[in-house]
């Protein structure tokens, strides 16, 4: 493609019937390897930040709610004793 200015699409149609020697067909393999490789890389550090920026607001949240949280607790204990007479 360097060398003629003609869309990756037709270099495929013109070349498809050249062979390729064993040495060119590893590289590509490696080439294709490493890509993969990368793409998977990216994928899980930007699994690994969005699991943290979620656990990060989920304990942001639930600090928040702690207080009521166990206020509600409170309060049923207290429904549940006096309604058996406690």
């Amino acid at each position: 493609m360097k060398e003629t200015p003609v869309a990756k699409s037709t270099l495929s149609l013109w070349l498809r019937n050249v062979g390729l020697t064993r040495k060119q067909k590893q590289r590509l393999t490696e080439k294709r390897l490493i890509a993969a490789l990368g793409r998977a890389r990216a994928k899980k550090e930007q699994r690994l930040a969005t699991t943290k920026e979620i656990k990060e607001k989920a304990r942001n949240e639930v600090g928040k709610l702690s207080n009521l949280y166990w206020a509600e607790g409170l309060k049923e204990k207290r429904r549940k004793n006096s309604s058996i007479g406690i």
